[in-house]
């Protein structure tokens, strides 16, 4: 239960800078004090079900996606002409345009 709680500060704080709105503006919008968007997003309280439901309308998501785990592997970008492996997309971005100018198989890839 204790990992579920995590996984909903985690992914709340994530939507909520997903979503372009600061906690002042989403408490404002909720009648809420800012300090409690925050005690909610660093799990010192949860909200009730009717402030979950509210958040997350006006959030635009389903509630349940607050209770995903985040995937624990990261993403990786293979380079399909050498087969390196990058964890971010701008190294796999460098790496191209870096071997573009020598390699014409990395050229044909262009750069995303």
């Amino acid at each position: 239960m204790e990992q579920d709680f995590e996984t909903f500060c985690w992914q709340l704080a994530s939507v909520i800078r997903d979503s372009g709105l600061t906690r002042a503006e989403l408490a404002d919008r909720l009648g809420l004090k800012p300090a409690t968007i925050k005690s909610w997003c660093v799990g010192r309280r949860s909200p009730t079900v009717r402030r979950l439901l509210e958040l997350t309308s006006l959030l635009e998501v389903e509630p349940s996606a607050l209770f995903v785990p985040a995937p624990s592997e990261p993403v990786r970008h293979e380079c399909a002409a050498c087969g390196q492996v990058f964890q971010r997309p701008v190294g796999y971005r460098i790496h191209v345009a870096l071997r573009s100018k020598d390699d014409p198989a990395h050229a044909r890839l262009g750069v995303l």
